[in-house]
C-alpha cells in the first residue's frame, strides 16, 4: 500500500475572549500545506446546565490579491516579490482580525442567548 503524505506547517494559539464565561476555552490553529491554507477557532464552555461548543472553519483565510493593487502598492519594482508578499501577508493578517471580529461577535450574541434561557 503506498500512501502520499502531505507536509504541513502551523501553530496552535490559545485566545482570550471577553465574552467566555468562567470556565471557558479558545483556542485558533492555522495549518498551511501544498498551496492549502486552513484556519480554525473553537471555543467551548458552560452557561447554567447548557454546555456549548462554536467552530468556525475557513479553508482560503488569505484573499486574493489583484494584479492593480499589487502594482499600486509595489509602484516602485512591481516585481519586487519581497514587496508582493509583504502585501499578500497584510491582507491576510487583516482578514484574520475581520473574521476574529466577527467570531467575537457571534459568540457574545450566542453568549446573551444562552444566558437570557431563550
Amino acid at each position: 500500500m503506498v500512501t502520499d503524505t502531505l507536509q504541513t506547517h502551523g501553530g496552535l494559539t490559545e485566545e482570550e475572549s471577553p465574552s467566555l464565561p468562567e470556565g471557558g476555552a479558545m483556542f485558533s490553529i492555522g495549518l498551511t500545506g501544498d498551496g492549502a491554507d486552513m484556519f480554525s477557532r473553537a471555543v467551548w464552555g458552560r452557561v447554567g446546565d447548557v454546555r456549548f461548543v462554536l467552530v468556525s472553519l475557513d479553508l482560503d483565510p488569505a484573499p486574493q490579491v489583484s494584479t492593480a493593487e499589487l502594482g499600486d502598492a509595489c509602484v516602485e519594482v512591481p516585481a519586487d516579490t519581497d514587496c508582493v508578499g509583504q502585501q499578500r501577508a497584510e491582507l491576510a493578517e487583516r482578514a484574520r482580525a475581520e473574521a476574529a471580529r466577527e467570531f467575537e461577535s457571534v459568540l457574545s450574541r450566542a453568549i446573551a442567548t444562552l444566558e437570557k434561557g431563550v
